[in-house]
């Protein structure tokens, strides 16, 4: 049988590295590191290395030497960090013993993986006061978000307090199907949305379960056609003329009313009570006059306790925008459903209009607790809702989109720390992912 020089040379290297893996293991091994009537020394002296087996060890040895330091360098490292402290020093410089300063990575589906760095009571006692926190995230083709938060300053000292909020982000694979709850999938199209913004807030509480918030904010948005590979760009089917919004810089402020009711039990995994929050507001262009609306929402949720500490989550909401007389309104500022905190199992984006009404049903079911401080639950799903041009004349139940699905959340007692959850729509399964 006849072989080519590629695989004779191929065997030699496979040869001589196990030849020079046997050489290494007994190079300190002599005659004279043993008795004289030892077998050893008859074996190691029938094993003495002839000069043709040292130079066919050779490859092998010099193959083999650097992966046998790195592994020692790398042993040598963990020992030293280990030694060290290192992880345990980092860990206390950025999340303090007394929580008041700490560091979480952080993902969503949207922006994709980053950290968060908070910390609390800054100049002040209470930990649960002058809050900061800072986000950065970043995914592929450039999709990023930077946020900076300043949460319950007390500026004044009647009982108002303050936030404030700066973001950028840059969110280059965005998805447009069009406009109405007939969009369909062969009008999948790429967008790219950058947007900036300011938004302050002061809020006050009457009751212990009542709050109400005064939003004054701007924003800066600007779209041209997005990157997502094997999605034509939103400018193969739309024009700036027939999409309100498309490749235009567009400056706009508003101004808002919130009140936010909250009787639940706990925040981190609620299992009796409910909360609501209803919104009002003003949108209008600063660098123009073609752009303005005012908005209307209402979001509700109740907790019901159940057998076994299962528990049954019911939410309703909607969302209604009016354009201002003779204005319109930017297309990526539509009511919108196919999010994770919408229909779940629908691409997002997937439809958008002036209106929305959605209705979610959610039960939820322990796996595992550590008291009231940690848990994990198994969730089963059904969500539905619609979008229209206007809701009070156009609603139809029987054109509701829906979505089933199941998923795995963790909690604490601050809030929700990890959630992965797969849906099931018109369009096929879908999974989401987030993180803090």
């Amino acid at each position: 049988m006849l072989f080519d020089m590629k695989t004779i040379f191929l065997s030699l290297i496979v040869v001589s590295f196990l030849c020079s893996c046997s050489s290494l293991a007994d190079d300190n091994l002599t005659i004279d590191d043993v008795s004289a009537d030892s077998s050893i020394t008859r074996f190691v002296a029938s094993h003495q290395k002839s000069t043709w087996e040292v130079i066919t060890a050779f490859p092998g040895r010099a193959i083999y030497f650097p992966i046998k330091y790195a592994l020692k360098g790398f042993n040598s490292t963990i020992g030293w960090i280990d030694d060290e402290k290192i992880v345990q020093k980092i860990d206390d410089f950025l999340n303090s013993d007394d929580g008041r300063r700490g560091i979480r990575p952080t993902y969503s589906d949207q922006e994709g993986a980053g950290i968060k760095f908070y910390s609390k009571g800054l100049h002040h006692t209470d930990v649960d006061r002058n809050i900061l926190k800072v986000y950065l995230s970043g995914r592929e083709y450039g999709r990023q978000r930077y946020k900076i938060t300043l949460l319950d300053f007390h500026p004044f000292r009647n009982g108002i307090d303050a936030s404030l909020a700066l973001q950028y982000r840059k969110l280059p694979t965005e998805l447009f199907f069009g406009i109405g709850s007939d969009s369909k999938q062969s009008q999948r199209s790429g967008v790219t949305h950058e947007q900036s913004s300011a938004k302050i807030t002061l809020g006050v509480n009457p009751l212990e379960s009542i709050r109400i918030n005064a939003v004054a904010g701007y924003d800066f948005n600007y779209t041209c056609s997005g990157k997502e590979n094997n999605t034509p760009p939103i400018t193969d089917f739309y024009s700036p003329e027939e999409l309100p919004g498309l490749k235009e810089q567009v400056e706009m402020t508003h101004g808002l009313v919130e009140i936010l009711f909250d009787s639940k039990n706990r925040p981190g995994n609620p299992t009796r009570g409910f909360d609501a929050l209803f919104s009002s507001g003003i949108y209008q262009q600063t660098n123009g006059s073609e752009y303005g609306y005012l908005r209307y929402s209402a979001d509700i949720r109740k907790y019901i306790s159940l057998f076994f500490d299962r528990v049954l989550v019911i939410r309703m909401a909607v969302e209604r925008n009016d354009p201002l007389s003779g204005r319109n309104i930017p297309f990526y500022s539509l009511a919108e459903l196919g999010r994770i905190e919408t229909i779940r199992g629908f691409e997002r984006g997937r439809y958008r209009d002036q209106d929305m009404s959605l209705a979610t049903v959610e039960y939820r079911y322990p796996v595992w607790r550590n008291w009231d401080e940690h848990g994990v639950d198994f969730l089963l799903f059904a969500d539905a809702g619609q979008v229209t041009s206007d809701i009070f004349s156009e609603l139809d139940t029987d054109s509701f989109k829906t979505g089933l699905g199941f998923g795995i959340r963790m909690w604490s007692q601050e809030g929700l720390t990890f959630r992965i959850e797969a849906g099931r729509s018109d369009d096929g399964w879908r999974m989401y992912f987030a993180l803090n």
